[in-house]
């Protein structure tokens, strides 16, 4: 029969095995989600929106005419791009611009966006089919309406077929 003092080293060495094990398993507990945030980040700078048409900005960047100034100051206004799913337009204030796309009655993109000063004015860019998480979720279809609010005005465009 072993002598008490083996017998208390042997439940030591057993015990800091354990510990060890225990807290190897911790770290690597620890460890995973940052792989996993970082894995995603990687992921979602890879599926960054594309580039808007320069071209279409032009477009809507272009001077409104005098006549329409005062139409401009009262609500926004709608430029959806078909090709790379954008909207863009010009807005009275800097308050947030809300996007939403609706097919029948149900919504199927949204989007926010900060609108920044440009040339006497405010215009905001956006893409609602591009999801947080950096992934593209449809697109534009005949028939469906894009809505955008900003400070209680609303504006609508079907698109056509």
């Amino acid at each position: 029969m072993p002598n008490k003092f083996v017998l208390f080293a042997r439940s030591v060495r057993a015990a800091l095995a354990f510990a060890a094990g225990l807290g190897l398993l911790m770290l690597v507990w620890l460890a995973l989600p940052l792989a996993s945030q970082a894995g995603a980040a990687v992921e979602a700078e890879q599926q960054a929106p594309p580039s808007p048409d320069p071209r279409w900005l032009a477009l809507v960047h272009a001077r409104q005419n005098p006549l329409s100034v005062s139409l401009q100051s009262a609500s926004p206004s709608i430029n959806v791009n078909l090709t790379d799913g954008f909207v863009a337009g010009r807005v009275p204030s800097l308050a947030t611009v809300v996007i939403s796309v609706t097919r029948g009655a149900e919504r199927v993109a949204y989007a926010t966006a900060p609108p920044a000063l440009d040339s006497g004015g405010f215009f905001y860019l956006a893409h609602p089919w591009i999801t947080p998480y950096g992934y593209e979720s449809g697109s534009f279809q005949a028939g469906d309406v894009v809505w955008v609010e900003q400070a209680g005005a609303v504006v609508s465009l079907t698109i056509p077929t």
